[in-house]
């Protein structure tokens, strides 16, 4: 059959990098033909892939010492290799023809899903899909190969030659629960703190102890591999974080940028899979990890949570969002929707929604410099958001020169019209009957230039010289 023909020739021999260059990441070339053919890959995608196989010889790392020698790595990251250039790979390891096989397979895998025959854009598409996503993963992919490479002369591993596995899942399937555990603290000594040497306990309260690890040597390192678990994931009650393998680097990645934090439940719902506490840690296997500068906030099985679920009122760890207040902030309104000019706010997406969500509007409003000009929120859901515009708003934020209201605000301050505004929007405002007889007052002036009202009451009333404006034209205004 044609599919088995193309399967056999997808075995490969053994070549050096510049075989690898020539015969994969060519870049383009003209048949006999006069077709032009295009190679698998880039040089750059040839060396994240020869990067990945942890065998591989790359300024002085030796496939004899490939789980030590990642401990302390000198190149931290895939990016770092590509900087490099392939004239550092001093030899292709075992297994990198092997990834490079996955990715041949790839088409014909996609071609079984969306045939390219019956729709080529489709095809594309999805074919670019998984494309991005097999090179995204490689850093998991590495993973199990260094758990393979370690256990692959132990009776734990029955087939001991990559090329009897038939694709990444078969692999992670067999070297899942297999362990890489170092530690330069005995287990006695783990067992007899009350926390992880390299971290500390900085917060405690009915329902949670929230750990730190903050120590960027080897003692933070072996704390974030206990608190998860040595990555063995939740079918051993463990994680699948990767700062917690101890044989790869992202530890160092994380760590750098900022601390990592652990919250680990006490009593009630403790469980996460199939296993109550972790056969490595003995934590429950129910634990998440924040690291506050990448934004993730990751359950077991390194999945983002729902932060307003958890957080907002009723939620799992609202006990525990005045800790985190000042961590959330510092993420969620540093500037990405507010500057000295211009605040924005989105309802309900973006950071300063979701900070808005948890602790409320007005702390958002107390966060905002006074230097603002344009004020903007505009609330897309269907839940009334009920924003505090009162005497003391206006009095804060005397320098608006536009403000702009969407389904945001229940009540507005009769003192509106001491603002000097040139925009006012308020629109999908349902329960805002009148606009404060104050605002004449910019019309008097001939500060108001536009004013909008879409979507708003019906019987909405307006200032007598407002209305009188609108209808002379003097001032532009939609009503939707």
């Amino acid at each position: 059959m044609k599919f088995v023909k193309i399967l056999k020739q997808l075995v490969l021999e053994v070549k050096n990098t510049e075989e690898l260059l020539n015969t994969y990441a060519y870049g383009e070339k003209k048949s006999d033909k006069g077709k032009v053919k295009r190679s698998l890959m880039t040089p750059e995608e040839l060396m994240v892939i020869i990067a990945n196989d942890p065998t591989s010889r790359i300024k002085g790392l030796r496939p004899e010492n490939v789980v030590n020698q990642l401990y302390n790595p000198t190149i931290k990251d895939s990016q770092d290799y590509i900087d490099l250039g392939l004239e550092a790979v001093e030899k292709p390891g075992d297994y990198t023809e092997w990834i490079i096989t996955q990715l041949r397979k790839l088409a014909i895998k996609v071609d079984q899903e969306v045939p390219f025959k019956e729709n080529r854009g489709a095809f594309q598409q999805a074919y670019d899909a998984a494309r991005n996503l097999f090179f995204e993963d490689l850093f998991k992919v590495k993973q199990n190969l260094i758990r393979f490479h370690a256990n692959k002369k132990t009776d734990k591993i029955e087939k001991k030659d990559i090329n009897q596995y038939s694709n990444f899942d078969e692999l992670d399937s067999v070297v899942e629960a297999l362990p890489l555990e170092t530690a330069t603290t005995t287990k006695s000594e783990r067992k007899e703190s009350k926390v992880h040497p390299g971290s500390e306990v900085v917060l405690q309260t009915p329902n949670w102890d929230v750990i730190k690890i903050e120590r960027q040597d080897e003692l933070g390192k072996e704390a974030a591999c206990f608190y998860g678990g040595n990555q063995l994931k939740s079918v051993r009650g463990e994680t699948n974080w990767c700062t917690s393998a101890p044989g790869l680097s992202y530890f160092q990645n994380y760590i750098r940028k900022g601390p990592l934090f652990v919250l680990i439940p006490k009593g009630g719902n403790t469980k996460f899979g199939p296993k109550d506490v972790g056969d490595v840690s003995g934590l429950p296997s129910r634990r998440y990890q924040f690291h506050f500068e990448d934004q993730q906030f990751m359950d077991p099985d390194d999945r983002q949570i729902d932060l307003v679920e958890f957080f907002g009122p009723g939620g799992d760890m609202e006990e525990l969002k005045e800790y985190f207040k000042p961590y959330f902030g510092k993420i969620f309104l540093k500037g990405e929707n507010t500057n000295n000019k211009t605040f924005k706010l989105e309802y309900p997406s973006g950071g300063a929604s979701k900070y808005a969500a948890i602790y409320g509007l007005d702390t958002i409003i107390d966060s905002i410099p006074d230097s603002i000009t344009t004020f903007e929120v505009i609330n897309k859901s269907n839940t009334p958001l009920n924003l505090k515009i009162d005497e003391d708003f206006v009095k804060k934020f005397s320098n608006l020169k536009a403000l702009h209201l969407h389904n945001a605000v229940s009540s507005l301050p009769s003192n509106l019209g001491d603002l000097n505004l040139k925009f006012l929007a308020v629109t999908n405002s349902k329960d805002i009957d009148e606009i404060p007889q104050s605002v004449d007052r910019l019309v008097e002036d001939g500060t108001l230039t536009l004013a909008s009202f879409a979507g708003s009451n019906p019987n909405l009333k307006l200032p007598e010289k407002l209305q009188k404006a609108l209808e002379d034209g003097d001032i532009i205004g939609y009503f939707g």
